[in-house]
């Protein structure tokens, strides 16, 4: 027997020992000898791997040689291929393949693994990768793809996947390890028995991870983003990630893609060892998660909030209010995890803490048990995934706010209260060596006359090092930061989002605070906008002082001297900070060492749920007034409307699609005449109106018709300009005391330091979908003035629509919580002009007068759908049969889709219709002679079930203005289309300009086929 048998023998007997769970240590003469043989190439079994890699058989993936990724067509190079045909042109930059008609998906079959496993020549098969999730959304594979994890070398992917595979086989599952082709990276892969339900297959891979991290110490936590599946399936028949697949032969031959032991050698009988892997039965799959649920596994990263019940009526609210940062693993009295996770015996020696604003830890003298308990204080779930159900979520599953290097671990501030009290606790040795900016000393006098509400919350803050300051629009926030800094008397700088915020501050912070020292308190910035004794930078303005400065967060998160300028103030204060978990103020946190950190806000939690990362860098709510609070200081009453509408979508549209939803409601005819006589009627009772939209389209077109009906209206229209807006703020100083005022805006413009205290009604023109925007959209009518004695919020409720209503409840609970009384509605004191007054028809009371509006069409006919079926292109030709025929004057007919097929672009040119292809139509309308408007899903048909036509109803009105303005967004539309395709293809425009869109159409398909 030679040397390289021998070797395979020893090779294939520790296979055997490892396939049946034997540990068997190999001697380092062994392992060495073992390096140097390749496993032998045998004859594939592409039954038995398929049996085991039960992968979606209708969609895979090639990878050329370039490194291309593409889905093969099982008839690419055949007859009937459209490259094969005479006169295919290709064209410059485009896939022949990416948008043909004619193409379909090769199978995964015997045939194809054959071909795969075996081909062992110069041109070998493409690398193939496989999709795991089958068309019913379930999964016979799991895989840890540990190429996913960014600049992770591979020795530690190995110590990675170690940890995972000891986890597993101690709860009697089987797995396999791979070092990919690239030689770069490792999957890890486990099968299943029986199809198992994708969420079932996600709660398993963040279970055995979660397992790994108790058991194992692993340290990264990033691997739960190299689960795959684990996020739900977007769509049906949605095939999710797709995973390199191993036993490539030409890789194999460089000692990879193949199965590894223990010691990461190549097992020597590939096909052995995968038959002899025991795939998961069902019953040991319930075992395991049942054990995980018992042990509460997965609060391993929950988080605590902040207790909503500790909100209560009265000054109480000025206390502190609750909060816990440690994951509810620290609880006492979880089952089978009563004791902490931080234990004495695990640190040799002290445990060092570096305050130096973040708490860098020594960890060389530290166990990796404790370690691991550090790196859980300062992680959470991800909410984005809790809140969309994994479906269609991005970014990590875990958010995290601990850096980890070789020797140190660096935790939030925030987190230095809980970590104490847990090393007390366990009677672990720990030393503090404080080195955060204590700032420079400052004499400061508060000039001014503080509330008992404002006296309180300053006394919560000033009490301690860091926390949040939670209050309703109008408590007086400035007033409270400018005591706030007077209390301390070092050194501040308050960050701010916006100049309208900025300019509130430096105008309080100039009015309320006086220096002891002369040179300070007479020093006059160089600045025209903000004069006085406060530096500033905002753009290209900085007057910073290094005493008392506000700065815009863009204008500092850039700065190369950003920790050196941080570095002159003891105290920073963070107005609005619910955006502090955005990437430019985590960066600026993250490079302040001052020992006094401070945010404010009137919304502290954020609609997304990434309020961990806002508490993890600023500390825990520990003062609150609430809006409820602020309500028996006023001397108005709170009010609101439900105005319910009839609007109902137009049955294609789906009904999980938000934005598409509110894009159809914004132009709705009827649904807008409802605001718009609710607008004037408030104005008619001497009321200052606000009328918040999501859409900019929807502001200007809503402004537009306010303007037609009353021109006597003080208007003013925020709408993404800041030209527009700045102006406005100007014009706003003026109107304080007039009448007949209206505001018209989107919610991002009229947000945040946004101040007009006489608004006393709004109108929620469009939904909203999270408590955060409802708050700060309320907000803006809450300003005390002598001459406010009630405030009214007009809803728009669409109940047609079960998620428009839903959204409704949400809405409706924040305005109990803030004190509204729900009113009857109140009808409009002065109908609206006949133009604006359209008349609604069922699908079948349409008909008669939409046939006698066709008929004496002259000139125009305009529609707008998504699509066309076969039975709605049948009644878009029974209508043109209508219109007008020579001798008459021929009408132009336009008809804008999302989509059509090619045959039923050219049935409809010989019909003389232009056919415009736009990405994306929301409004359905046909309009004739660019006035008569009929408005909704007009080409519906009988043929359609009751159920989808249930709530469908056409709109008619003659009003020449409104069709204009309808039509103006397909002309901006196809003003854009042809910028675009002009630039990305110069010939095309000079076929647009021939005046045929036919011959337009057909170049822009011409690569297609």
């Amino acid at each position: 027997m030679d040397e390289k048998a021998y070797l395979q023998e020893i090779a294939r007997l520790y296979t055997l020992l490892e396939a049946h769970h034997i540990d068997a240590q190999k001697p380092a003469w062994v392992r060495e000898a073992l390096k140097r043989l390749v496993p032998p190439l045998k004859k594939p079994d592409p039954r038995l791997f398929l049996s085991h890699f039960r992968a979606r058989m209708d969609h895979f993936y090639c990878v050329a040689p370039s490194g291309a990724v593409y889905v093969p067509c099982a008839i690419d190079g055949s007859s009937q291929c459209p490259k094969s045909q005479q006169g295919f042109v290709y064209q410059a930059g485009v896939s022949p393949c990416k948008n043909c008609l004619k193409k379909q998906n090769q199978l995964l079959d015997l045939h194809i693994l054959n071909a795969y496993l075996s081909k062992q020549s110069d041109r070998p098969y493409p690398q193939l990768k496989i999709c795991l999730y089958q068309e019913n959304g379930t999964t016979f594979l799991m895989a840890f793809d540990f190429a996913r994890l960014q600049d992770c070398p591979l020795a530690k992917q190995q110590e990675l996947a170690d940890k995972l595979q000891r986890t597993a086989r101690r709860s009697q599952l089987d797995c396999l390890k791979v070092v990919n082709a690239d030689g770069k990276s490792v999957t890890l892969w486990l099968f299943f028995e029986q199809a198992v339900d994708s969420t079932r297959a996600i709660e398993f891979g963040q279970m055995l991870v979660l397992r790994a991290i108790k058991e194992e110490a692993l340290d990264d936590l990033e691997v739960f983003d190299c689960i795959i599946p684990n996020r739900l399936p977007r769509t049906p028949g949605d095939p999710g990630w797709s995973v390199e697949l191993p036993l490539y032969p030409p890789a194999m031959r460089q000692r990879r893609s193949v199965w590894m032991d223990e010691n990461w050698n190549p097992v020597v009988d590939v096909w052995k060892r995968l038959e002899n892997t025991q795939k998961i039965s069902p019953s040991r799959l319930d075992a395991f998660l049942r054990a995980a649920r018992k042990e509460r596994l997965k609060d391993l990263l929950e988080l605590k909030l902040p207790d909503e019940a500790s909100e209560r009526d009265g000054k109480s609210d000025q206390q502190e209010a609750s909060f816990d940062y440690a994951p509810a693993l620290f609880e006492t009295g979880l089952a089978d995890t009563k004791q902490s996770l931080f234990h004495a015996s695990d640190v040799k020696g002290v445990l060092r803490i570096h305050n130096q604003g973040s708490l860098r830890i020594d960890t060389s003298n530290l166990a990796p048990r404790l370690k691991t308990a550090l790196l859980l204080m300062g992680s959470c779930w991800n909410p984005e995934f809790a809140g969309k159900n994994t479906r269609f979520a991005a970014g990590l599953q875990v958010l995290s706010g601990v850096k980890l290097t070789k020797d140190q671990m660096e935790l939030p501030r925030a987190l230095l209260e809980p970590l104490i009290e847990q090393l007390d606790q366990a009677d672990l040795p720990y030393e503090i060596d404080d080195q955060t900016i204590p700032g420079k000393p400052l004499a400061l006098e508060f000039t001014g006359t503080l509330r008992d509400e404002q006296t309180g919350l300053v006394e919560a803050l000033a009490n301690r090092s860091c926390g949040i300051l939670d209050a309703a629009t109008g408590t007086g926030k400035t007033v409270i930061g400018a005591a706030l800094i007077a209390r301390q008397k070092t050194s501040a700088l308050v960050l701010v989002n916006s100049k309208e915020i900025l300019g509130g501050w430096v105008r309080t912070l100039n009015s309320f605070l006086e220096f002891q020292n002369p040179d300070y308190e007479e020093f006059q910035a160089k600045s025209t906008k903000y004069p006085g004794k406060i530096g500033v930078l905002q753009a290209q303005t900085n007057t910073l002082t290094g005493r008392i400065d506000v700065a815009m967060i863009p204008s500092l998160v850039n700065r190369k001297d950003l920790e050196a300028l941080l570095g002159q103030y003891g105290l920073i204060l963070f107005d609005e900070c619910h955006h502090a978990a955005a990437s430019n103020a985590q960066a600026i946190l993250q490079a302040n060492h001052s020992r006094l950190v401070y945010g404010f806000s009137a919304t502290p939690k954020r609609s997304d749920g990434l309020f961990a990362k806002v508490y993890w860098q600023l500390g825990p709510v520990v003062s609150r007034f609430s809006s409820k609070d602020q309500m028996a200081g006023q001397s108005f009453s709170r009010k609101y409307i439900a105005r319910f509408t009839a609007f109902a979508g137009y049955g294609d549209t789906e009904l999980n699609d938000f934005t598409r939803l509110t894009q159809e409601a914004s132009l709705d005819p009827i649904r807008n005449a409802r605001i718009l006589a609710d607008v004037l009627s408030a104005i008619e009772q001497d009321r200052t109106v606000l009328v918040l939209t999501k859409f900019i389209e929807h502001a200007r077109l809503l402004a537009k018709s306010l303007r037609q009906m009353d021109p006597s209206l003080n208007l003013l229209v925020y709408a993404g300009d800041p030209k527009e807006k700045a102006a406005n703020q100007e014009k706003l100083k003026e109107l304080a005391d007039q009448k007949r005022v209206v505001l018209v805006g989107t919610y991002s413009s009229i947000g945040e330091g946004f101040d007009f205290p006489p608004l006393d009604t709004l109108m929620l023109a469009l939904p909203v979908k999270s408590q955060v925007s409802i708050s700060q959209a309320i907000g803006r009518i809450h300003r005390q003035t002598k001459a406010k004695k009630e405030v009214l919020v007009y809803d728009y409720v669409d109940e047609m629509l079960s998620m428009l209503k839903n959204m409704y409840e949400v809405r409706r609970r924040e305005y109990k919580k803030q004190g509204y009384v729900q009113i009857l509605p109140i009808e409009p004191i002065h109908p609206l002009p006949k133009a604006y007054q359209p008349l609604e028809f069922t699908l079948d009371q349409a008909m008669a007068p939409l046939a006698a509006d066709l008929i004496q069409t002259q000139s125009r006919f305009t529609m707008t759908t998504r699509s066309l079926s076969d039975q709605e292109e049948a009644r878009l030709l029974g209508f043109l049969d209508l219109l007008p025929q020579p001798p008459h004057q021929p009408v132009r007919i336009d008809l804008f889709v999302e989509s059509i097929s090619k045959e039923q672009f050219h049935r409809l040119a010989k019909r003389q219709v232009n056919v415009h292809i736009h990405e994306r139509i929301v409004e359905r309308y046909l309009i004739l002679d660019q006035n008569t408007i009929w408005y909704g899903p007009i080409l519906k048909t009988g043929s359609q079930s009751e159920s989808d036509l249930a709530g469908i109803a056409l709109q008619r009105l003659e009003n020449a203005r409104l069709a204009n303005d309808l039509l103006d967004l397909r002309r901006k539309e196809e003003r854009r289309l042809r910028k675009k395709a002009s630039e990305e293809n110069p010939g095309l425009r000079t076929v647009q300009n021939s005046g045929s869109r036919a011959d337009a159409y057909s170049g822009r398909e011409s690569g297609r086929r």
